[in-house]
């Protein structure tokens, strides 16, 4: 046999060669598994439930392991084969999923179980992921209310609802507050024709209203057409593509050692409660060619502090899968009346890479005023500047008028959180200016996060190159969008390399 053998290499020595060269450029583990082929197993199963059949991504079931869906659609199978989704705090039954259309129509489960609202909270979207399809209405459910709240046109009695602590329940079409009621709630339905009474409101909230996701998963079709199957990277925050069977092909390097990069690039920037901070975040332990030359970090005060536009912000929170940010204005952290070389500086945005969240809102503040004889400022607060104690007051965009004093030495608009604001205009004084301030409000980031997703997973880091542009930082060097040699970069699966002699 061993004769054999040798007479047959003999005879081939070429294919021999090649055969030898091929095992020692490309060693394949028998031993170690495949972290993609063990996420692909993991996730190889599509969400079934009752009526909801054959879901797959952005969805995953609630046992599932996170990285097989995307943050945010987490399907839970209830002890009755019902399906629920949690939004924004708040539990949906999910009627209908159709991921062709990327659409789906859910009923808020409290209102199905009772007809009405048992949690007293408006019905919102995670705008970054979902919003209103068309052919919807609001239902307003008024709680508290006095007892003339029927002679309104267009108000009715919702007399199969009972709600802990308030004796009657009414309701109207659209969006209202007010009307001298204690709460009011809006409840999003399929259009309505024609009266309100218990049977149709009845089957309007069991009905529910369409919803479509945002999210973009057309790759998806790549990735499951060449055997894979999407889920969600938490080293990229973005889809992926995992494989069966893949091998596990070494990367020749350059050098005994990593790229000198690569290496630094792969620690995070950590700051008191914000850790675990990468791409495109830069500073401290990071240096400048591990991120983007806008995103720059400095720890101060135990909180990371990012300068836009020349003004610096004290960041309150990140969201990398969202790509979003909370932050808070510096100068006025904890302290609503900076020194005077701040009081005329108006914050304007880098908006080329960031943007204002839906839930920010403007807010104006006047300093140094003089307040007349007869004239009531409501949302006055007084600022002591060198011993001396001087008036001033705020105005919350659209939330009323105030009179314009021309005694005032300055003013200064800044954004604030649009919930928190609205609470200071309707809870003074329990709310104060400086809880406003110190909330923040949102941004949205846009930082080269598609190429960085590529390049997360051909194995490499992101960070940036000459003239700050982007690069993949890998072990052997930087290229300028993927690792060269690695498998799996293109968002689809390869074939298996297969040896044969």
């Amino acid at each position: 046999m061993h004769q054999m053998n040798s007479q047959f290499l003999s005879r081939f020595p070429i294919l021999s060669i090649l055969t030898l060269f091929l095992f020692l450029q490309f060693p394949i583990s028998l031993t170690n598994p495949d972290p993609d082929e063990a996420s692909y197993s993991s996730c190889n199963t599509t969400y079934s439930c009752g009526s909801i059949a054959g879901v797959g991504y952005p969805f995953r079931g609630y046992q599932e392991p996170e990285f097989c869906g995307y943050p945010g659609f987490v399907l839970n199978c209830g002890s009755k084969n019902f399906t629920t989704l949690d939004i924004n705090n708040i539990t949906f039954r999910v009627l209908e999923i159709n991921p062709s259309a990327q659409t789906m129509n859910i009923a808020r489960e409290d209102v199905i179980e009772a007809t009405c609202p048992q949690r007293l909270v408006n019905t919102t979207l995670d705008n970054s992921l979902f919003e209103y399809s068309s052919g919807y209405m609001n239902l307003t459910f008024l709680y508290g209310c006095p007892a003339p709240i029927m002679l309104i046109p267009g108000i009715d009695s919702v007399t199969t609802c009972n709600v802990t602590g308030y004796t009657g329940v009414y309701i109207v079409p659209g969006t209202m507050g007010g009307l001298g009621c204690d709460v009011s709630v809006t409840v999003p339905v399929s259009n309505l024709v024609g009266t309100i009474n218990s049977a149709a409101l009845e089957g309007a909230v069991e009905g529910g209203f369409g919803v479509k996701w945002k999210m973009d998963t057309s790759e998806c079709s790549g990735c499951t057409g060449s055997g894979g199957r999407c889920g969600y990277s938490p080293l990229s925050y973005k889809t992926t593509c995992y494989c069966p069977n893949q091998p596990n092909v070494s990367v020749p390097k350059t050098s005994g050692s990593d790229y000198e990069q690569y290496t630094s690039c792969s620690q995070p920037f950590q700051c008191s409660n914000i850790p675990n901070l990468g791409y495109p975040f830069w500073g401290g332990n990071r240096p400048a060619y591990c991120g983007h030359q806008n995103f720059e970090l400095d720890c101060q005060s135990q909180a990371p502090q990012i300068t836009i536009s020349s003004i610096p912000y004290r960041v309150l929170s990140i969201d990398n899968p969202k790509h979003t940010l909370t932050v808070a204005r510096a100068e006025f952290w904890n302290n609503p009346c900076p020194s005077p070389t701040h009081l005329h500086v108006n914050a304007t945005l880098d908006t080329a890479h960031f943007d204002y969240s839906n839930d920010s809102q403007d807010m104006t503040i006047y300093y140094g005023c003089t307040v007349f004889p007869g004239v009531t400022l409501p949302n006055l607060f007084s600022c002591i500047t060198d011993g001396i104690t001087t008036a001033s007051y705020f105005v919350i965009t659209g939330a009323g008028e105030m009179p314009d004093f021309a005694g005032c030495s300055g003013s200064v608009v800044v954004h604030v959180n649009q919930a928190v604001a609205q609470g200071l205009m309707s809870a003074l004084p329990s709310i104060n200016i400086t809880e406003v301030l110190d909330s923040g409000f949102g941004l949205r980031w846009d930082a080269d996060d598609t190429i960085c997703s590529g390049c997360v997973q051909s194995g490499g880091v992101c960070g940036s190159g000459s003239g700050y542009a982007f690069a993949c930082l890998c072990r052997d060097q930087a290229y300028p969008v993927a690792c060269d040699s690695t498998p799996g970069g293109s968002g689809m699966c390869s074939s298996n390399l297969i040896l044969t002699c």
